[in-house]
């Protein structure tokens, strides 16, 4: 008797649990589905985004019509882009829908949205939020991007105007030196000066050329790699600096590189040579030591100066806008570093001893 009612008993739910079971099939693939689009959707913002080279206006204009697709209902936004302000909708943008807000801000640059969305409850209102959350990431990540290369574009220029602004300063140095000299020169050495000047004149006439065309974006032959003697160029930096150098190797060797970043590299550490000797109580003249190694492919030229003693951590020296000069800019050895290495070549400092040493590596002339 037990057993029959059992029967009957089983008899009785298996109806309700083939259909429980159904019910539990169906909604798994509705939900199955419903995400596969969802799925879709978020591939096809990015591939959009991707498609538009990550600009954010335009992102933001086309964009929603693959959001209405999800189920949104529309979106009204108040954009400040660089000072100017902007406003705009789409789609319905009805009172009595429901509301969310996103704010996404980047330097000069952010955006209110306000999206409506349908009164819904459950997997409709996740997915929705799903697909307007991979929006909200995409176009905050386009924001940034926007900011980063604006900002990144800035620097450069400052950077470039730094530089100029250093070689304009030893340029006006010079002028400054000139003038003194031929304040205070005697009337026996008229001659002896004017030659020195004859010398000078056209290395700072080629730094003002080189200026000039920087300023413009103007390219000349002095932008482009050649075979530059080492020597000679070293021994004219040298003079016009007012140093003394003394090769302790044999230095007829050339180097492939544009001319004017040789100079201005070259320039540079000189300058702080000179600086260094005219900081001393009272000033003196600086005798230079120099090396160059020649290999099949690189050359390797080493500056030294004997006896003195590195007073300045080897870490700061190329940190840019530090300097153990209250008067300099701090960007000398850094500019330096860059032109070279912008031509395939490098700056290093080390200690022989106490005493500091520049090594720069060069590519070689071809033979």
């Amino acid at each position: 008797m037990a057993h029959n009612m059992l029967h009957e008993l089983q008899a009785q739910i298996y109806p309700y649990l083939i259909l429980s079971g159904s019910t539990i099939g169906m909604v798994l693939w509705l939900l199955r589905k419903r995400a596969v689009q969802v799925n879709h959707l978020n591939q096809q913002l990015g591939q959009l985004n991707q498609q538009l080279q990550h600009e954010p206006l335009r992102f933001l204009q086309q964009a929603p019509a693959l959001l209405q697709s999800a189920g949104l209902l529309g979106l009204r936004w108040r954009l400040e882009w660089y000072g100017a302000h902007e406003s705009g909708e789409f789609g319905e943008c009805k009172a009595k829908a429901a509301q969310w807000q996103e704010r996404i801000e980047a330097t000069e640059i952010c955006i209110d949205i306000t999206f409506f969305l349908p009164h819904s409850r459950g997997e409709q209102f996740y997915f929705i939020r799903t697909v307007l959350h991979t929006f909200i990431l995409l176009l905050q990540t386009d924001f940034l991007i926007k900011a980063a290369s604006t900002r990144e574009t800035l620097l450069q220029m400052a950077r470039m105007h730094l530089f100029l602004q250093h070689d304009m300063k030893n340029i006006a140095q010079f002028i400054q030196l000139m003038d003194e000299q031929l304040s205070n020169c005697p009337p026996a050495l008229e001659q002896q000066l004017l030659q020195q000047l004859r010398f000078a004149a056209p290395l700072v006439r080629q730094r003002a050329d080189h200026i000039v065309h920087s300023l413009t974006n103007k390219s000349d032959s002095l932008s482009q790699a050649q075979a530059v003697a080492i020597g000679p160029l070293l021994e004219r930096l040298c003079r016009l600096h007012s140093l003394t150098l003394a090769w302790q190797s044999e230095h007829q060797a050339s180097a492939w590189i544009a001319p004017a970043k040789l100079d201005g590299a070259l320039d540079n550490i000189l300058k702080n040579y000179y600086d260094w000797g005219m900081r001393q109580t009272p000033p003196q003249s600086v005798c230079l030591h120099a090396w160059l190694h020649t290999g099949e492919q690189r050359l390797r030229l080493r500056l030294q100066l004997p006896g003195q003693a590195c007073e300045t951590p080897l870490l700061r020296l190329f940190e840019p806008f530090w300097s153990s000069d209250e008067q300099g800019l701090g960007v000398g050895l850094y500019q330096a570093r860059q032109m070279l290495q912008s031509a395939h070549g490098d700056l290093q400092a080390g200690l022989d001893g106490s005493v500091l040493y520049f090594e720069i590596l060069l590519p070689a002339a071809p033979a």
